[in-house]
């Protein structure tokens, strides 16, 4: 079941710095910037797993993964990565 009105909190992504999707190309632009994407959960099984998207992006490489998340005494940890990709240096 997917959380229709889910929003991430600061809190939720301690140390990163959240910003509008539309300012994200002039952030990556910036030296040593990168940018995150992660999607909104999907959860099951009385929300105690969750299905996310991440993507990562620098100048010069990049990241994405599809994974299922298990909440563990209150924490959630990564479970099962369905697909992940990496991109190297782009230059």
């Amino acid at each position: 079941k997917q959380v229709d009105n889910f929003i991430w909190k600061k809190e939720d992504l301690k140390p990163y710095q959240i910003i509008p999707i539309e300012e994200a190309l002039p952030f990556l632009r910036q030296k040593n910037n990168a940018v995150i994407y992660i999607s909104n959960p999907l959860f099951i099984r009385n929300n105690e797993i969750a299905m996310v998207y991440i993507d990562y992006n620098s100048f010069h490489n990049g990241f994405s993964s599809l994974s299922f998340y298990k909440t563990i005494k209150g924490v959630w940890r990564s479970w099962i990565c369905i697909r992940a990709t990496a991109q190297g240096d782009k230059q």
